[in-house]
């Protein structure tokens, strides 16, 4: 909202019916994602995806023999094939982070049933600002990376430390960004 831009292309999987062709799906995914990106190169897809959709991505008709394949594949080499996997040209992971909340419950990035592509590869594409530590002597300066300061505590018992960054990540070409639903 505070750039001026939303959300253009969301693409509904349909991975509740059986006939969908899920790899025209990811074609679609990644000619919005070419069509954004105009003439830069890039050297792949990542789509971070919630639960339910990986669990329907990886049972649908369409794809659960190539998802038994990827299995074999990632257990000979060593890997976890349980949350990755590389279809239709995207390399789909089940993701699961989350903040707690302010009433203390955990807030998900990507919804269960959801889930966000985007190019990899892409010179620039997303930029970490750092805005200055919250010390009086860093009011109006460029922020750090990084700040430390250590204090003694009372009557010389020790020294109390701290460190801090406050980082914000920003998608320099939000339009790249492609919301997946898995309805």
């Amino acid at each position: 909202d505070a750039f001026g831009v939303t959300q253009d292309t969301t693409h509904n999987f349909a991975l509740t019916t059986a006939g969908t062709e899920v790899h025209e799906k990811c074609t679609a995914v990644a000619r919005n994602i070419e069509a954004a990106l105009g003439a830069a190169v890039y050297t792949g897809i990542q789509a971070f995806v919630g639960k339910n959709f990986f669990d329907k991505l990886v049972t649908h008709a369409n794809v659960k023999d190539a998802y038994k394949t990827w299995q074999g594949i990632a257990h000979l080499q060593g890997a976890s094939p349980r949350k990755k996997f590389h279809f239709g040209g995207i390399d789909w992971t089940e993701y699961r982070g989350s903040v707690t909340g302010s009433a203390g419950t955990p807030v998900a990035f990507v919804g269960d049933d959801d889930g966000y592509a985007f190019p990899v590869g892409v010179p620039g594409l997303f930029k970490t600002y750092f805005a200055p530590a919250n010390y009086v002597e860093t009011v109006n300066t460029i922020g750090l990376p990084r700040y430390a300061k250590a204090e003694r505590i009372k009557f010389d018992k020790g020294v109390e430390g701290e460190m801090q960054t406050n980082p914000i990540s920003i998608c320099e070409r939000p339009k790249v960004l492609q919301k997946l639903v898995k309805a």
